[in-house]
């Protein structure tokens, strides 16, 4: 299975994902063949925020 298609099985999944830049945390949405988009984890009672991670950019991910 390559890593596109494991990233799409955490799909509504809470994951950690690192990078270079920093560690993300809260819930995929989308995976596409360049790049995921995920719902950050918030603080109660804000709106979600989304982020847009390369698959490039990405060293681990793991579920929380």
């Amino acid at each position: 299975m390559t890593f596109r298609g494991r990233l799409r099985r955490l799909i509504n999944r809470d994951v950690q994902i690192a990078t270079s830049v920093g560690l993300y945390e809260g819930r995929i949405y989308e995976v596409s063949s360049r790049w995921l988009k995920m719902y950050l984890s918030s603080a109660p009672g804000y709106p979600p925020v989304k982020v847009t991670v390369f698959l490039q950019a990405i060293a681990f991910v793991r579920v929380v």
